[in-house]
């Protein structure tokens, strides 16, 4: 399989080498497309040329197909050799002058070098140096154009000639190459001149680059390797000779040689053994093996038919593989890159229309609104930005990184339930992480992945957690953590999971009442189901007892916290709902259990009615209520009658009555927000004749003017209730 070692990762990647963008290999070892026969037989052949004419090698392969690579391996063999002390190998690469004027003599100078090295025969030093003068003699014809000179430049290329002859005592510039040639012929050693890049060149310094070649330095014993495209090259020949690039080439070029297509089988593997190598750190119980087989055979793999392509994704995905390691799905992230890659429209659409491709959370779990409509929308992108031969897959791979588009396709969305686990597993199909794979990073005032996990990582020591808690409250980011720490119900030991509930529970009552969700839960009903699902999978009544009765026992903080969680195992008992009790293997904690939290409770909440800390608690009217349930009607009538004799705690007393109220109209798209009192939750726990005149005095007296505005506000409220002026809720 080519992606063996995706599916069965190890430890050991010693060997695993990796191409980048288009790095070329540098050694026969690296190889791993299957290429070394095809340079060892070219290496050979180049060995076994024993004619002193010189002869040119071409190696024709398209951008990116390695033909850097294999020039390199057949470097390698040619040094390998037993004969390698008869070839001197001058590499020379055009594309690195910017300058076309630079190019013959930059050749020259290279030529030169290589054939003056220390370890080279007398009879090569002697050449390099005729070589010298021979560049210096060739060099102003690399300034003379295609047309006629002007009279004052050909003079002065005349006087410049003229006058380097007098100084070397030559008589024409065939003589000296000609004597460059008899000292080259009577040489052994092979000087194999490797030119590659040439179709990076602009067109007029192809046409040199070939004229450099065929003319100017054809010399015995001389055996040229140029490599190219040969599409490119005679496309450019063409142009500026004015006649049939080809034919031109062909004159040139007497061996030709194209560079081997590798296999999609190989491919595949080089592509797998790259991505192998980006993602050795990460954790393998977070790869799923399954769900990468079905992303790789469903359409992933189909994108991939060159070297080319395999370096432009790695690239792409080893960057942002870095950046989103700890936030994301790796499988999907391969997925969106390779679209981003080869579709890149396609990825724009796909970015851009989040509402096409995520299942949000209030799509019903059995349909899909306008399913046909949506199915049209999304044939009509990939056909119009995927190649003919690639809709297919397109689609395929779409459908596995999307789950949504299933349903569209071929049966019904998936349940609620999945959107915790997508969201869990970093998926781009979750609402939440969507954004995240666009942008490269979480989105301000986001609560990452990575975040929720530390926080359970060290959800053994209470005073780490109870910190990490604290501090996303003063961040304004408790609400989503609280919602995706819920994704990790079922990953928690019976001591995390205590000091998570304990924690959470004591700071309860400090965290903000108003941040809902599309789910609408607030942040109280979100500790409680975090209590409520984190014991589920106890199946322990007594140690579930234990971790609440604990949480209870060590919370200072909080007082409505502790009651909903209480509320939350009442109601498997049948309290407070119509369903009626369940089945007892499925309760959290005995009847009497129940019995000794509530008593529990309703100790912490005499406890804060004896510091006077109840009659300020924000919720003072649901915990007066629950209270009352547990302990008894008389035991809160008399608190309320204690608590309200000062005008001070009347004034607290009435304050906590205030209930938001939205409305809107019909021609309305936002919500006007006001706020009503219900006269019969306040008359449930006292009589309004006995409190209505005291609050008019507190509204008359210049006390009033000392109090903060929210009871200024409450106070007047509640007398246009009482009068009639405001609508009674």
């Amino acid at each position: 399989m080519p992606n063996a070692k995706i599916i069965n990762r190890t430890n050991n990647r010693k060997n695993v080498n990796m191409f980048i963008s288009d790095l070329p290999i540098t050694s026969k070892k690296q190889d791993k497309l299957g290429r070394v026969s095809f340079t060892e037989q070219v290496a050979r052949a180049i060995l076994q040329y024993k004619n002193k004419e010189s002869v040119v090698l071409g190696l024709y392969g398209a951008w990116g197909s390695g033909k850097t690579s294999i020039i390199n391996m057949i470097v390698e063999s040619l040094k390998d050799s037993d004969s390698q002390d008869r070839q001197v190998i001058c590499r020379f690469n055009p594309w690195n002058y910017s300058d076309q004027n630079q190019l013959i003599s930059q050749f020259f100078k290279q030529l030169s070098l290589s054939l003056g090295k220390k370890d080279k025969s007398e009879e090569l030093k002697n050449a390099s140096k005729r070589l010298d003068l021979y560049a210096k003699l060739i060099e102003p014809l690399q300034y003379v154009p295609p047309a006629t000179l002007p009279v004052v430049i050909l003079k002065k290329i005349c006087e410049w000639f003229s006058a380097l002859y007098r100084e070397r005592g030559l008589k024409t510039l065939g003589e000296l190459k000609s004597e460059l040639n008899n000292l080259l012929e009577k040489q052994n050693q092979k000087i194999v001149v490797i030119i590659d890049d040439i179709d990076r060149l602009n067109n007029t310094e192809i046409r040199q680059i070939f004229q450099l070649v065929k003319s100017l330095c054809d010399f015995k014993n001389t055996i040229y390797l140029l490599a190219f495209d040969m599409d490119v090259v005679c496309k450019a020949l063409s142009k500026v000779q004015e006649g049939n690039g080809y034919d031109y080439l062909a004159k040139v070029v007497q061996i030709p040689f194209n560079v081997p297509s590798a296999s999609k089988f190989e491919i595949h593997r080089l592509l797998c053994d790259s991505i192998d190598e980006i993602i050795k750190d990460y954790p393998q119980d977070q790869f799923d093996q399954r769900y990468w087989q079905n992303i790789f055979h469903s359409g992933l793999k189909q994108f991939f038919d060159s070297i080319r392509g395999v370096n432009r994704f790695i690239n792409i995905f080893r960057f942002k593989y870095f950046l989103l390691k700890e936030e994301v799905n790796i499988i999907d992230l391969i997925g969106i890159s390779v679209i981003e890659v080869f579709l890149p429209d396609m990825y724009l659409k796909i970015r851009d229309n989040k509402n096409l491709f995520v299942q949000t959370q209030i799509e019903d779990s059995h349909r899909v609104d306008q399913g046909e409509t949506l199915k049209k929308e999304i044939d009509a992108m990939i056909e119009e930005n995927a190649q003919s031969h690639l809709v297919g897959k397109t689609k395929s791979l779409l459908t596995e990184l999307f789950p949504k588009l299933k349903s569209v396709y071929s049966g019904p969305l998936f349940g609620a339930s999945y959107s915790s686990q997508w969201r869990k597993e970093g998926r781009i199909c979750s609402e939440d992480n969507f954004d995240i794979f666009f942008q490269l990073s979480i989105p301000a005032g986001r609560v990452s992945k990575s975040e929720i996990e530390k926080i359970i990582s060290k959800s053994k020591d209470y005073e780490k957690v109870y910190e990490a808690f604290k501090l996303l409250n003063e961040q304004g980011r408790i609400s989503e953590a609280l919602e995706r720490l819920l994704d990790y119900s079922s990953e928690f030991s019976t001591d995390k999971i205590q000091n998570i509930i304990t924690a959470l529970m004591d700071q309860g009552d400090r965290y903000p009442k108003d941040a809902k969700i599309m789910l609408g839960f607030d942040n109280i009903s979100r500790i409680s189901r975090i209590g409520y699902f984190f014991t589920k999978d106890l199946h322990d009544k007594d140690k579930c007892y234990e971790i609440f009765k604990n949480a209870i026992s060590a919370t200072e903080n909080s007082i409505h916290t502790i009651i909903y969680a209480i509320i939350f195992l009442g109601w498997e008992h049948g309290k407070g709902t119509k369903e009626g009790p369940k089945p007892d293997e499925e309760r959290r904690v005995s009847e009497k259990q129940l019995e000794e939290l509530e008593k529990l409770a309703c100790n912490k909440i005499d406890k804060w009615a004896k510091e006077g800390r109840l009659i300020k608690h924000q919720d003072l009217v649901k915990v007066l209520y629950v209270w009352e349930n547990w302990a008894g009607k008389e035991i809160v009538a008399g608190y309320v009658k204690n608590s309200i004799e000062a005008d001070e705690g009347l004034i607290d007393f009435i304050t906590k009555f205030p209930s938001e109220v939205r409305s809107r109209g019909m021609d309305d798209y936002g919500y006007r927000t006001e706020y009503r009192i219900n006269l019969k939750n306040v008359e449930h726990f006292v009589k309004l004749d006995d409190i209505v005149p005291r609050v008019r005095n507190v509204k008359k007296s210049d006390k009033f003017n000392t109090l903060q505005e929210t009871e200024q506000k409450a106070i007047e409220l509640f007398l246009d209730t009482v009068d009639g002026k405001i609508k009674d809720l």
